[in-house]
């Protein structure tokens, strides 16, 4: 099947059809109805080929299955000064979130979920040392990743310098940071920079952020992981940004 995903998760799926994204077959198990039908149903108005199955079948693709599986084209990538553009022209402060060696497939679904729902105008994250877009981010992600725009690029410290020149503040988040983020300006246009989990951010990307914040902890443990910790950053920019009620 080549670079095809494949989404067996029917959130995932529905938030695939929501976005009508590009797809070519949903296999549905037979005898299946409610949920599943109206899975058929988005489906078929998108012209994406139905068929009804055995679980047998459907197990050849995951034996996580919830009675459906889609098959659809790989998440495509947005350049970020596209995505720039499109958010000046709208009048509002630029957020994007970039990601610095986040590898685990769990913690880039969620955090992309978070992003998503936390209003991230877009994720930027490098060709190397990530983890690439696969049916398991996409699992993790909630289908979020469908309405997310995402940009990969060849080298995150140069894009960062070059997203600094178009006016935009870049953010890095650090155990040792200097500030706590409820004491520091994040309505600015922004880029906010979130580490490895082993080893934080990298020193060239370090020395590239014009400051560090911090999440204040009150716990024995070392800290949150990256996912939780993105979530509190997130809504903390969207708390100064009046994005709450």
């Amino acid at each position: 099947m080549g670079d095809e995903l494949l989404v067996w998760s029917l959130r995932a799926i529905e938030e695939a059809l929501k976005a009508k994204h590009p797809a070519q077959s949903l296999y549905l198990l037979k005898g299946g109805g409610g949920r599943l039908e109206g899975l058929a149903q988005k489906a078929r108005e998108q012209g994406i080929k139905v068929v009804k199955v055995p679980k047998e079948h459907l197990a050849r693709y995951s034996h996580e299955h919830q009675g459906a599986v889609l098959i659809l084209s790989p998440v495509g990538f947005l350049p970020w000064q596209e995505r720039l553009r499109e958010v000046r022209e709208r009048g509002e402060a630029p957020l994007f979130l970039a990601l610095d060696g986040v590898v685990d497939v769990g913690n880039m679904g969620a955090i992309l979920r978070s992003c998503e729902v936390l209003g991230v105008h877009g994720v930027i994250f490098p060709k190397r040392r990530s983890a690439p877009i696969t049916s398991g981010v996409v699992r993790a992600s909630a289908g979020a990743i469908f309405h997310l725009p995402v940009d990969r690029v060849s080298n995150l410290t140069t894009t960062l310098r070059a997203m600094k020149k178009e006016g935009l503040w870049i953010v890095g988040t650090h155990l040792q940071g200097e500030q706590v983020p409820y004491g520091v300006d994040l309505t600015l246009p922004l880029v906010l920079v979130m580490g490895s989990e082993e080893k934080g951010l990298s020193p060239l990307v370090r020395d590239t952020c014009d400051f560090l914040i911090r999440i204040p902890m009150k716990g024995k443990t070392a800290s949150l992981n990256v996912a939780a910790s993105t979530a509190v950053f997130l809504y903390e920019v969207q708390r100064q940004r009046g994005g709450f009620p």
